[in-house]
């Protein structure tokens, strides 16, 4: 069918043609029920509360009412009308009490007090359920939901005790990576970096596949640097970057990986790891950070020609200020390289594209001089008219240098 194969906007289709053609079908309430299912799957509760809401008008002796009011409430609790949901989910435990669906209802129940702030009312549900169904999912969920009214409303220590019992109840549950996660970010916001740590490793160790697995594996390379043991720090570091290669951790890591080993004079060994973010699937600007610190590394070492193609390559994803800055670099390694004419010509472009600065001034007098240099008198005449002709502290000295220029010529 359209819903296994995920195709919600062709079923909805099909649910409509049948509504339309056959209002009074036997199966009319079941389309108009399956509607409203498939509205909630596009994510558009306002439609999906209006199919729901149809259903218990136009068919009360339907065998999904039950079912039409739940996914009633969960429609209002997607438009944050959490009161409203919460009396339709009171009205369907009590109209329907053997419904399939009470403790779900329940549950939703105390998730509304929750989103209230009502967290005694949410506490007492969640206990109740869980005292009930402690084996259910839904009883697994009001204990995770337990911690969390817990933390919410103050109680930080019965919170802390609600999580860790819910770890050695469900330590393999879908949300026990959740709840270590929370620990350790508990734990790290006041400085107790052993236990944060702790509670972070068991993400990436037991639960890879989870979303926030990358996020604790850069944690605990911060457990350690706030330890100052920036040894482990980097390794960790080191361990995030090849666990989770795609994430947007990875090349933050390996960049502070490339800072450090620069610093410590490993630079060869840091040009391996900026490489690894230059041809991973990073996004930018990590890319661009890494070249630029490439090319830097490059240039201390004297490898002149490879660093100006990835300063090039910089330039093509920078401007304003940083542009400038990779244009004075740029020149500098071309002046190394003895191509004093390309270094003037990257002078000139960082002038004009940050003019009236003191980078602007330093650039065209350093320019000015190349030409010199290069026994082109026109274009470092060119040059100092315009320095001599701007409100630049170097317009006298520019002026001289106009007046010698055109007596020589």
């Amino acid at each position: 069918t359209y819903l296994e194969k995920k195709e919600f906007e062709k079923a909805l289709d099909e649910y409509d043609e049948v509504l339309k053609a056959y209002p009074k079908s036997i199966y009319s309430d079941y389309a108009q029920y399956q509607s409203g299912v498939t509205l909630l799957d596009l994510n558009r509760p306002d439609a999906a509360a209006l199919s729901f809401q149809s259903l218990i008008v136009h068919y009360p002796q339907s065998h999904y009412m039950d079912k039409a009011m739940y996914g009633l409430g969960t429609a209002l609790m997607r438009k944050n009308r959490h009161t409203d949901a919460l009396t339709h989910f009171k009205k369907l435990l009590s109209q329907f009490p053997e419904s399939a669906l009470r403790e779900k209802t329940y549950l939703q129940a105390g998730n509304c007090h929750f989103q209230l702030s009502e967290f005694q009312e949410a506490i007492a549900i969640y206990k109740d359920i869980h005292a009930r169904s402690a084996q259910s999912d839904v009883g697994s969920l009001a204990k995770y939901q337990l911690g969390w009214c817990y933390f919410k409303s103050g109680k930080e220590k019965e919170g802390l005790a609600e999580f860790e019992d819910y770890l050695k109840k469900y330590p393999d549950s879908d949300l026990a990576a959740d709840v270590y996660y929370t620990l350790g970010d508990y734990f790290y916001n006041r400085g107790q970096y052993v236990p944060a740590r702790e509670a972070f490793q068991q993400i990436p160790a037991k639960f890879s596949a989870h979303s926030k697995a990358d996020d604790a594996r850069f944690w605990i390379a911060q457990t350690y640097d706030r330890e100052g043991d920036s040894a482990a720090a980097l390794e960790e570091l080191k361990k995030l970057a090849d666990q989770f290669p795609a994430s947007e951790w990875a090349p933050k890591g390996l960049l502070k990986v490339a800072e450090s080993l620069v610093l410590q004079g490993k630079s060869d060994e840091a040009k391996v790891e900026l490489v690894k973010i230059v041809n991973g699937p990073t996004l930018e600007p990590y890319q661009t950070l890494a070249k630029k610190k490439l090319a830097e590394i490059l240039q201390s070492q004297g490898h002149l020609k490879e660093a100006g193609l990835y300063y090039n390559e910089v330039l093509k994803k920078v401007e304003g200020v940083d542009a400038c800055e990779i244009l004075s670099q740029l020149a500098d390694v071309y002046e190394s390289q003895g191509q004093r004419d390309e270094a003037a010509s990257a002078l000139i472009q960082l002038s004009d594209i940050c003019p009236e600065t003191v980078f602007a001034e330093r650039a065209l007098m350093r320019a000015a001089k190349l030409y010199e240099d290069l026994r082109q008198p026109k274009n470092a005449l060119a040059v100092y008219e315009k320095i001599a002709a701007s409100s630049s502290n170097q317009a006298a000295l520019a002026k001289e240098k106009v007046e010698k220029l055109k007596a020589s010529l």
